[in-house]
């Protein structure tokens, strides 16, 4: 009997351990080395907000869903925003600029902090290496 709460206390033992690595490597994959990539092989491309929806039960916050296109296909994404915007009048249908990682589109994120302003703007289908600047953007607004 003795014998067999051993065997029980080791796997119970190695089952934490086990989970305890996933999780740092969850951290370390996904939190670090992606980021790490973004920053090596960056793309800029344009996204488009769709919709604002809850995230998750019980007041997760708001998120605001995207759609960007690389290469001919489209990908969908969301991001988190602050709950004290007027969501619908703010965001739907605004362009920003999103930056991805070359070879893994799924990677990225988007730049609040540059709306695109000019309707006619459009990345190429493999996105920019650098993002366009303001100034072009003014330029192709006022021709």
């Amino acid at each position: 009997m003795k014998n067999k709460t051993n065997w029980s206390k080791l796997i119970l033992n190695i089952l934490f351990i086990l989970s305890i690595i996933f999780i740092f490597y969850g951290i370390i994959k996904h939190g670090i080395y992606d980021r790490y990539k973004l920053k090596l092989y960056p793309r800029f491309t344009i996204c488009t907000i769709k919709d604002i929806k809850m995230r998750g039960k019980g007041g997760g916050g708001m998120a605001a869903i995207f759609i960007y296109n690389v290469n001919n296909k489209d990908y969908k994404g969301s991001a988190p925003i602050a709950k004290d915007i007027d969501y619908h009048t703010n965001f739907i249908g605004k362009r920003y600029l999103f930056v991805f990682e070359e070879n893994h589109p799924r990677n990225g994120y988007i730049i609040w902090e540059r709306k695109i302003l000019d309707s006619t703007l459009h990345a190429p289908p493999n996105g920019w290496k650098k993002p366009p600047s303001r100034r072009e953007e003014y330029e192709r607004m006022n021709k």
